[in-house]
């Protein structure tokens, strides 16, 4: 049996973002913490049920955080809890579940206060989060996200950061009372010395294949430029596209 020895967990300083903090949660967070869950019950249930289950009370609220600080140091579950910077308010969490084997991986959960959708933020959180995961000591080569199909604008922000969906496969033990889960998955990028983003689009057809690397140096959503690339191609080969398109967020130097 091989041991994968483990990293030092990582350090609990917090992420910004242009909008957001993203931290590990501490004891002063509870009643924020147990405030978003108490209101938003019946909505996460599906998504979180053994949070929703755990966190009935405030004092449970404040056993669960401090469970989560001892997760974050044995690196079994990395929990960061969503602040708008400017106001401070609690808007959400999001966590990352690693998988510890010789190419780690790591599920991504997270969840908004209702009155917090719809501004960006969960596309916002999660960019941050993906970072975080490829980045050492976590270094994951792979991240999923398990969507639900009762929750289409989740599965969204999932593929607008770039994960894709995985093929479904049936539960050995189908669960009557769960919602359909989606899996969409992202895979590290190949690295890059110049720290900008990167967009890899393979393509093949029966008579050759080729790799289309395209250097960004500027910041934000790449959609549409991807989109503009993508017709370009189509445009000047004869050839057809059938190939995965992959979006890198890197930090700029």
């Amino acid at each position: 049996m091989n041991i994968v020895e483990l990293p030092p967990a990582p350090a609990r300083t917090p992420i910004r973002t242009p909008r957001l903090t993203l931290r590990p949660y501490v004891a002063a967070d509870a009643e924020a913490f147990f405030a978003v869950i108490d209101q938003e019950r019946a909505r996460l249930q599906p998504a979180f049920p053994s949070r929703v289950a755990a966190v009935q009370t405030l004092d449970d609220a404040r056993q669960v955080l401090q469970g989560y600080t001892q997760d974050w140091s044995s690196r079994r579950l990395l929990v960061l809890g969503i602040w708008h910077t400017a106001s401070g308010a609690y808007l959400g969490d999001i966590s990352l579940k690693p998988v510890w084997s010789r190419a780690v991986t790591a599920e991504i959960g997270y969840y908004l206060a209702a009155d917090a959708e719809g501004h960006g933020y969960a596309q916002e959180a999660l960019e941050a989060a993906v970072v975080f995961g490829f980045r050492a000591p976590l270094g994951a080569t792979r991240l999923d996200i398990r969507c639900y199909a009762t929750n289409p604008r989740s599965c969204a922000v999932a593929e607008r950061a770039g994960f894709r969906r995985l093929p479904a496969k049936p539960r050995l033990w189908p669960r009557k009372t769960s919602p359909k889960s989606i899996i969409t998955a992202l895979r590290r990028p190949l690295p890059t010395s110049t720290g900008r983003n990167q967009l890899l689009l393979s393509a093949q057809s029966s008579e050759q294949k080729f790799l289309v690397e395209v250097q960004i140096q500027c910041k934000g959503k790449v959609n549409r430029l991807v989109a503009q690339i993508i017709q370009r191609l189509k445009a000047r080969s004869q050839h057809q596209l059938i190939g995965q398109l992959i979006v890198a967020q890197h930090p700029q130097n």
